[in-house]
């Protein structure tokens, strides 16, 4: 049977022996959680070989480790199952194992994320969040890029990044972008809230990789202003490079348009194209430049025309539209 676990404790007379606090089970056909009564008789799986060398000094706290535990030929004490320590490794996306923490944060443009959690958060993981209209959603995945554990607060403190494009796990996700999933279109079976023996209770997601790569999910653009900024000036071409007071314009527009309605959005857009520089915050970023062309006609003679060139990058969803 294949379990989900954290390392517990070892025992003080012999560093061999040790036990896991099982957080889920794989008996059949579906993950569920641990309990007293599947897991007999406290929830607790017995190493009986290898504790302390390959699972004391290769985990840390409350980091999940998944593993193969056998009902014990000579069940003793307070477990029936065990396993030995040779057997335990790091639960990855390999597993499609992940964890969700639970956040207060609104879900705005940024690309990293400073987080506390009772977990250590898995390679790959994911964080509840609020819109600004206060739904809760599930969003991510981001991947752990440092991860500190304070033991004083016994807490692990980490450092979350957006996950880049062409990512071999992720492959439909875009450039500077998180899946945005309501928590009722998860299939319950997906999604569990074991606790730690302190108590603690925090939520992993199984089978969520699977679930993302084959049914239509939301996608949100997190990518910071300067971020953008930077990537718009390396899009343009040699001769159209932004400098620093079109980057200074385009900062003051982005961080106008998230002010403005879709109406007067369309209206701005409308406006900025009379000038130097043009943005659209729609399906596209649109960014462009008047300049004078040479033009040659029969009944004009040689004259200069405006002309406007355009570059678009796509990193917004399209806007809904009107009946």
């Amino acid at each position: 049977m294949k379990i989900i676990a954290t390392k517990l404790r070892g025992n003080p007379n012999n560093d061999r022996l040790g036990y896991l606090n099982a957080h889920l089970i794989h008996p059949g056909s579906n993950w569920e959680i641990a309990t007293n009564v599947s897991v007999p008789k406290s929830g607790e799986v017995f190493i009986h070989r290898g504790y302390e060398a390959l699972i004391d000094r290769v985990f840390r706290e409350n980091e999940l480790i998944t593993l193969d535990v056998e009902s014990l030929e000579y069940p003793g004490g307070d477990c029936v199952y065990g396993a030995m320590g040779k057997e335990a490794r790091s639960a990855t996306l390999e597993d499609d194992v992940v964890t969700i923490l639970e956040t207060d944060f609104l879900l705005a443009p940024q690309e990293v994320y400073r987080v506390s959690s009772r977990i250590k958060p898995t390679t790959y993981t994911f964080l509840k969040m609020y819109r600004k209209t206060g739904e809760e959603v599930i969003v991510g995945p981001f991947r752990a890029s440092s991860s500190q554990y304070d033991p004083e607060e016994m807490q692990w403190v980490s450092l979350l990044n957006l996950v880049d494009a062409g990512n071999s796990y992720f492959t439909k996700l875009e450039s500077y972008s998180v899946y945005t999933i309501e928590p009722e279109t998860i299939p319950n079976e997906m999604i569990f809230e074991p606790e730690t023996k302190n108590g603690s209770k925090f939520i992993i997601g199984m089978g969520l990789l699977a679930h993302l790569n084959h049914v239509p999910t939301e996608q949100t653009s997190l990518i910071s202003d300067s971020a953008l900024i930077k990537l718009i000036d390396l899009a343009a071409p040699p001769n159209f490079k932004l400098g620093r007071k079109g980057k200074r314009d385009l900062a003051l527009q982005i961080s106008a348009s998230r002010k403005l309605s879709a109406t007067l959005t369309e209206r701005m857009v409308r406006t900025l194209k009379k000038s130097r520089l043009a943005i659209y915050f729609g399906t596209l970023i649109w960014i462009g430049y008047k300049k004078k062309t040479k033009a040659h006609t029969a009944k004009c003679g040689p004259h200069y025309v405006d002309q406007y060139i355009y570059w678009r990058i796509s990193l917004y969803p399209p806007p809904e539209r009107r009946a």
